[in-house]
């Protein structure tokens, strides 16, 4: 296990749940500005790289909610990602997306950090902005 939670290596596992605003590019009378909530969990394949799989909840609508899964990959950095994801829709036909994005993770001690999270939707063309807390297993 690491000493810090930025050097997570092959075999560590952290869940982190976050929340922030999405921006739909191509607004129309289904789809507007709305809040979206994450939980996700990930697992270190290899030191810098990680499988993930998750929640996602958005208010647009009724709401809707899908399972995520992804990768993230922290290419020269212990803090700063790049992740893709695969939004599989559970009850409507705006939440299957892929998702490309930033991301940082910012220790505040060995086990918690302060997550936050930059994507773009790539079919419903939104932005989304997510902050939260992860905490290292």
């Amino acid at each position: 296990s690491p000493n810090l939670f930025s050097q997570a290596g092959k075999g560590d596992f952290y869940i982190s749940a976050t929340a922030g605003p999405y921006f739909y590019l191509n607004k129309t009378s289904d789809l507007s500005d709305c809040l979206t909530m994450g939980l996700e969990g990930s697992y270190f394949v290899a030191k810098g790289v990680a499988i993930s799989g998750g929640l996602d909840y958005n208010t647009i609508g009724n709401g809707f909610t899908a399972l995520t899964f992804g990768t993230r990959l922290y290419p020269g950095s212990e803090n700063i990602y790049v992740r893709h994801r695969a939004m599989v829709g559970l009850n409507n036909k705006f939440n299957s997306d892929f998702l490309l994005g930033l991301g940082g993770d910012f220790p505040l001690n060995d086990k918690i950090a302060v997550e936050t999270n930059l994507d773009y939707q790539f079919i419903t063309r939104a932005i989304g902005v997510k902050i939260g807390f992860a905490l290292t297993l």
